[in-house]
């Protein structure tokens, strides 16, 4: 059984074909580096995945079950979740409460458990609350954790965004451009961060993002898309030497 993959994915928007017969294997584990000029559909591919788009055609699959029969808000709880190219951290709250959002799906207790603060509800939040703990400590932000999430330095903000999603304890874990803004110190913390998501938590992770030195270092293989059609996949060493690739982000010459 594949961890995920997709099958002829295409989707039109009218007369523009944003992404076209696309097919994508990734193995659980993996870092899986998603690559293009802008325009070239990757953000619409994690739209895919995550429901937000139905595909024109096509099918998704992860751990064995259709994707498309699950609803755009239960994506979460099958094991998948996603980070977006703008922040979205509530930077009214403070740093510990924004991971403790990522954890709702995870809180039990019934309703009158909830109400009361007893039984089921009074341990999952304790449980939630060292998770989310444990979790700023991974990010080098336990001593933010009482700081109004607008305080924060960007890079920061960025990597309490990925300590969010982390949060929810993901299987597949979406990450959209989580390098934006971010000077080359930050991009150096988040690919150590990356990468502990995946040894230390077990998350398999696509990557989709426009500083290609940080994809290069950190894919286990790269996909590349130009105007939604795959054009080039393996590894960095082999889509970077690819001439459709290099005409893709240069252009050919005349």
């Amino acid at each position: 059984m594949d961890f995920f993959r997709t099958e002829n994915l295409s989707i039109n928007f009218g007369g523009v074909k944003a992404v076209q017969g696309l097919d994508i294997k990734i193995e659980k584990g993996e870092i899986r580096g998603l690559i293009g000029p802008n325009g070239a559909g990757k953000t619409t591919v994690i739209n895919l995945i995550t429901r937000v788009y139905h595909p024109t055609e096509g099918m998704i699959f992860f751990q064995g079950s259709d994707l498309l029969k699950s609803k755009p808000h239960e994506i979460s709880q099958v094991g998948i979740c996603r980070t977006f190219q703008n922040l979205e951290i509530f930077k009214s709250m403070s740093t510990l409460d924004n991971v403790m959002v990522g954890r709702h799906i995870h809180l039990g207790g019934n309703m009158i458990d909830s109400i009361l603060n007893l039984g089921k509800a009074k341990k999952e939040e304790k449980k939630g609350m060292e998770k989310a703990h444990e979790i700023l400590r991974s990010l080098n932000l336990d001593d933010y954790a009482g700081w109004p999430a607008s305080s924060l330095p960007f890079g920061k903000m960025r990597l309490l965004e990925l300590g969010r999603a982390l949060a929810s304890e993901p299987k597949l874990l979406l990450l959209d451009e989580p390098g934006a803004g971010m000077n080359a110190e930050e991009i150096k913390a988040l690919d150590g961060f990356i990468r502990k998501m995946r040894d230390q938590f077990g998350i398999t992770i696509m990557l989709v993002e426009h500083v290609l030195s940080l994809v290069m270092e950190i894919s286990d293989r790269i996909t590349v898309l130009d105007y939604g059609v795959k054009i080039a996949e393996g590894s960095a060493r082999e889509v970077q030497s690819d001439p459709k690739v290099v005409e893709a982000y240069l252009g050919s010459e005349e």
